[in-house]
Formats: structure tokens, sequence, C-alpha cells
């Protein structure tokens, strides 16, 4: 593996405030907000002419947004379902996976939100879909270093090099660049 500087990116979730100076000192070339950054639809059949990512949990919806333009999606649910899979595959949709949830949660929460990132995440590497691992940090506060989301990518299934992958590759889904905000 090479030496050479790696950018990695995060996505937190609308009003999450933060510096860029701490985003850096978390090892992130940039920190995308979402809101600000980039667009979310939630639970609606509303596409958008920009980039955008779609979230909620009813899955025909979602698999709507794939094939209408979405550049992700999010499972609220963190559950499949293989006719949006299907879908995303398609199209070229990837899914971003909240390793925030895990972190957010305890007891038994947590162990559900471990186990259905695990099979979401399988999931999607048997249908071949890209996977970005992203905190959604409502606050600062509840950011994570890029170490850290390796780790909990770790977690649910990822080896290594797709984790660090995982999060070098979201920019370009996103349609950023390593300018702009923190």
């Amino acid at each position: 593996m090479s030496c050479g500087h790696v950018g990695f990116y995060d996505l937190v979730g609308a009003g999450c405030s933060f510096s860029r100076d701490f985003a850096s000192a978390l090892g992130f070339a940039r920190v995308f907000a979402v809101g600000s950054d980039i667009a979310m639809v939630s639970d609606s059949k509303d596409a958008l002419a920009q980039r955008y990512i779609a979230s909620g949990s009813n899955h025909s919806r979602l698999s709507y947004h794939a094939k209408h333009g979405a550049a992700a999606l999010v499972v609220e649910s963190l559950e499949a379902e293989t006719g949006m899979l299907d879908s995303m595959r398609d199209s070229g949709c990837a899914m971003v996976i909240p390793l925030g949830t895990i972190v957010g949660t305890a007891g038994c929460a947590r162990y559900r939100s471990i186990r259905n990132a695990t099979k979401l995440f399988s999931a999607c590497r048997k249908f071949d879909i890209p996977v970005a691992f992203v905190s959604m940090a409502r606050s600062q506060l509840f950011m994570e270093s890029y170490m850290q989301l390796i780790s909990l990518a770790e977690l649910v299934g990822a080896d290594e090099a797709y984790a660090r992958y995982s999060l070098s590759s979201i920019n370009a889904s996103l349609g950023g660049n390593d300018g702009g905000k923190g």
C-alpha cells in the first residue's frame, strides 16, 4: 500500500456544525453536510434536478429514487430488500451506511444496529453495490475520526482495504472535490 496521502471523506446530518480544522484533525479532507453540501429527500417521491441522497424506510420509494437520479440511498431501518438492491445495481446508485447509529445507541438497540448494518453490507456486496460508510453525525460531538469509521466498518464485515476505499470514494459519489467545506 502506498504511503501517499489519501483523502478521506465523511457525511454528517443536517444542522451538524463543525469547523474545517476539527474535520481535518479527524483525518478528513472534506466533510459533506446534508442540506448545505448535498440535498436529501426523505420518504418522498420527489426527485431532484441536482445530485441528492434519498433517505427513508419505504423500499419502493427508495427504488424509485435509485432509478431517477439519486447519488446514494440511506435505508433508515438498515434492512435490505431485493427489488431496491436490483434498482441500485442497475442505476449505479451507492448505499450509505450510517455507522453513527452503532455509536449512538446502547444495549439491544446497538446489537440490532450492528446486525442490520452487517446484513445490509453483505447484501450490497452480493449485489455489487458500492457502499459508503459515514458517521451521519448530528453534531460535532458525535463525529468520529476516519480511523474510528474504518474500525466500525470492519465491525459490520468490511475488510480494512474496502473500508478505506469507501471513505475515500464517497467524494466522487457525492460529486464533490477536495476544496470547500471542512
